[in-house]
């Protein structure tokens, strides 16, 4: 009885489409390594706090979000509103050395709209603010309306990103 034994990790030659395999297999490594390596990138430290300033159904422009970093910034937004606005306003003196705004507006073509900031999210290279706007349903009052929200965060030297949330 002479039976050939295989063995299991017996050398075999290589064979035409063994190197083909291969690089699909060290791509394939490399590429989900490399998506992990991006999430983590993007992955989210945490909420940043956040206070109204100020909020209101007149609008702050045509821009849709500014920035504020400075107290020039600032005093041009703050003559642009309705005295009527701001006088309702939480605080007007801003220390910029430790706070920026964050000013969002929409123009609508009718009333009842709404525009808040409802988080502001950092992440590893930049900073989302999340902005939901409820649009009306029923009857709606005619004319143009800009329903803005100012809020007051730390200063970042990260870029900001706006997410909009339509209701």
């Amino acid at each position: 009885m002479n039976r050939k034994i295989k063995k299991p990790f017996a050398k075999r030659k290589a064979k035409k489409g063994d190197t083909a395999v291969a690089l699909y297999v060290v791509c394939i490594l490399f590429f989900v390594t490399g998506c992990f390596s991006s999430c983590k990138q993007t992955s989210e430290s945490g909420n940043i706090p956040f206070t109204t300033i100020g909020k209101g159904g007149y609008g702050i422009g045509p821009q849709e979000e500014k920035i504020i970093k400075t107290q020039d910034e600032w005093g041009t937004l703050l003559t642009s509103l309705p005295i009527f606005d701001t006088e309702r306003f939480s605080e007007t003196a801003i220390d910029f050395d430790k706070y920026q705004l964050i000013a969002v507006c929409k123009s609508c073509p009718t009333g009842e709209w709404n525009v808040y900031v409802s988080s502001i999210k950092e992440y590893r290279f930049m900073i989302v603010v999340t902005v939901k706007v409820k649009i009306p349903t029923g009857y709606v009052t005619d004319g143009f309306t800009g329903p803005y929200h100012i809020v007051k965060m730390p200063v970042t030297e990260k870029s900001i990103e706006f997410s909009y949330i339509y209701l």
